[in-house]
């Protein structure tokens, strides 16, 4: 028993040496090229939407991402590629493939570490203005577009080259206050005939959490811009 006992405790000693010198020995290797590679390589992934709708008249005109006739319609599938390109800048690029074509949807960088609690975003972007415009399609709460918001911001939504400023505010709920300069070129909101027509907007938004389960979130949207 007292030999059996030894031994296994040599035998532990060994393993453990090994496996620590085994340990230290993989530190002290250069990286892999492999895994370097792969650590840049983007988060991917991909969510379609296929609707079925029936009409007595098929709407006419451009449609969007909404069922445009009786049958299935391919509403769109979306490839994202989201990373983070280093401690002070992420990025995120959304194409949509729709049975018209291919768009880019959004493709946008984002500052993560600036000071003041302040971040930029710029590229091209779905504006801040309302509550869905910022929203993807899969995150529809409804098979399409709210009435308001196509009616308003057309069937692409507020969707532009700009910039945006936003900066978190020191208080007790979460409170975002943002700025944001766009190029002024969609057709259904701003489209002005100079070249310094460019489009403006602000937003302010709170969200209060009144329970565990009961979320309040209040917002304003202002915009100002040119169109001929």
């Amino acid at each position: 028993m007292f030999l059996n006992f030894g031994k296994t405790l040599f035998g532990s000693f060994i393993l453990s040496c090994f496996i620590v010198s085994s340990a230290l020995a993989q530190e002290n290797q250069p990286a892999s090229p492999k895994k370097n590679s792969a650590a840049l390589l983007p988060d991917i992934s991909a969510i379609g939407s296929l609707a079925g709708a029936y009409f007595r008249q098929d709407p006419v005109g451009d449609q969007g991402e909404n069922p445009a006739r009786t049958g299935f319609n391919l509403q769109g599938l979306e490839l994202a590629l989201q990373s983070v390109i280093d401690p002070y800048v992420r990025g995120d690029l959304f194409i949509l493939f729709k049975e018209e074509g291919v768009e880019v949807e959004e493709a946008v960088v984002t500052t993560l570490a600036l000071p003041w609690n302040l971040q930029v975003r710029a590229g091209k972007l779905k504006a801040r203005f309302g509550r869905e415009n910022t929203q993807h399609l899969h995150s529809f709460n409804f098979v399409d577009q709210s009435l308001a918001n196509r009616y308003f911001l057309g069937v692409e939504g507020l969707t532009e080259l700009g910039g945006e400023l936003s900066l978190l505010l020191p208080t007790p709920w979460f409170s975002e206050l943002s700025f944001a300069m766009l190029q002024g070129e969609n057709a259904d909101n701003f489209d002005g005939g100079r070249k310094q027509d460019f489009a403006y907007l602000g937003h302010w938004t709170n969200t209060v959490d009144l329970t565990d389960d009961l979320t309040v979130q209040s917002g304003f949207s202002g915009a100002f811009g040119f169109n001929n």
